[in-house]
């Protein structure tokens, strides 16, 4: 149905706790892709652009879920403030899905005086 959001969660089977998602809300034509608490987001405003942007998401999912994946998430009160996914870290050849930050969370965070933790998830 139109309008109608797309959900795809991806995981091993012999990794039940490396569950990544992507989701697509077509009205605001915004493609999402989540994984161990971090998210980053694209989009495709003409209908051409769609199936590729799609199908970036889904890569990245299944990048996260099947290989050696290093999440690092700054939070502040179990809020996430920023993050950092790195594929194939401690390898030769390491990509990121780039530095997700979400300044008016930290920045509220420093104002209630919260202390911003960094946690840094290895998946091997």
């Amino acid at each position: 149905m139109a309008n109608e959001d797309l959900v795809i969660e991806l995981h091993p089977v012999a990794w039940p706790d490396r569950v990544a998602v992507v989701r697509v809300d077509s009205d605001a034509e915004i493609f999402a892709f989540s994984f161990a608490g971090h998210r980053s987001t694209d989009f495709a405003y003409t209908d051409a652009d769609r199936p590729e942007t799609l199908q970036e998401r889904i890569d990245l999912a299944v990048a996260a879920t099947v290989g050696p994946t290093r999440v690092i998430c700054d939070t502040a009160r179990g809020v996430v403030v920023g993050s950092t996914l790195i594929f194939g870290h401690g390898g030769p050849d390491p990509r990121t899905d780039g530095v997700v930050s979400y300044p008016f969370r930290r920045l509220k965070a420093r104002l209630r005086g919260d202390r911003i933790r960094r946690e840094i998830k290895d998946f091997p």
